[in-house]
């Protein structure tokens, strides 16, 4: 499948800040689509494969990911950080927040190009959809559907960035959130892929919570995640059986009640060290209480 846009008249006046680590099997394809963004910012974080060179052949800015967000193997622990050290470093008024395993399309590209163009001042970002793909395949249903992220959004309006994963920008209160009616498109790795990332991303959950005492995970979170967990059961019986195709595979589906069921207070946390991740709130955070799984470098 060609995700690759045309050349436009002018540079969208957009920075598309990607991180990597060892993404050069997926990275190509993700810059491919953005060709018509005036500034790619690609925050490496000790990549020892072709990442750094496949990023500067395609014209990004690479820089490296601050040592404070990394862990001692090179791997990132705070993405909160990284995201803003990167919107930090950007020159264009706004900021598109693309995965290095996902792709644009020509109309979600052209989107970006029309609202950039009309620069709302009264909108501080704007969700999009996201489709899953297998093989060569769109994915249409799937228990995680719809599936929204907050990826666009003015660099001046930032205030910070908050989240160990999942992590979304922070603006002042009040800020209007839009929604593109255009998606973005995530190629779905080997399931063995997608467990081995979870588990670690849920590592990095279980020590920032690591001071929630059992009482209040307890009272407040295991009925956020039971509540999830049947809404993810109630949304695959439905996808599976009367949604149309093509389909999320089963087996991928599945892995969702896995990760619903988040990390336990101290009970599993292995690491002592503090965490340096903000807590704080974000008014344009996704709502679902879906999405870890799904969460990559």
């Amino acid at each position: 499948m060609s995700t690759a846009v045309s050349p436009a008249s002018a540079p969208i006046a957009a920075t598309v800040m990607v991180l990597t680590h060892n993404a050069a099997a997926t990275l190509l394809c993700a810059l491919a689509s953005v060709g018509d963004f005036a500034e790619v910012i690609v925050c490496d974080g000790c990549s020892i494969d072709d990442t750094v060179e496949i990023a500067r052949r395609h014209g990004a800015v690479v820089v490296e990911q601050d040592r404070a967000f990394v862990d001692a193997a090179g791997r990132l622990h705070d993405f909160a950080g990284a995201r803003h050290q990167v919107v930090q470093l950007a020159t264009q008024p706004w900021i598109f927040h693309l995965d290095a395993d996902e792709m644009t399309t020509p109309r979600l590209v052209a989107a970006i190009a029309a609202l950039v163009a009309r620069d709302d001042r009264a909108v501080v970002g704007y969700e999009c959809h996201a489709r899953h793909i297998v093989g060569d395949a769109v994915v249409r249903s799937a228990a995680n559907y719809p599936m929204r992220f907050l990826r666009i959004f003015r660099r001046e309006a930032v205030v910070g960035y908050s989240g160990p994963i999942n992590e979304n920008p922070e603006f002042a209160p009040g800020a209007r959130i839009d929604v593109l009616d255009e998606y973005l498109l995530i190629p779905m790795p080997p399931l063995s892929t997608v467990l081995c990332k979870w588990a670690r991303y849920q590592r990095i959950v279980a020590r920032d919570a690591r001071d929630t005492d059992f009482a209040s995970w307890w009272r407040t979170d295991l009925p956020e995640q039971w509540r999830a967990t049947k809404w993810l059961a109630w949304r695959t019986w439905r996808s599976h059986r009367s949604e149309p195709g093509p389909r999320l595979p089963l087996r991928y589906d599945s892995t969702d009640f896995v990760t619903t069921s988040g990390p336990r207070p101290s009970l599993c946390d292995p690491w002592s060290e503090p965490s340096p991740i903000s807590s704080s709130s974000s008014a344009g955070a996704c709502r679902r209480p879906v999405r870890v799984a799904r969460r990559r470098e």
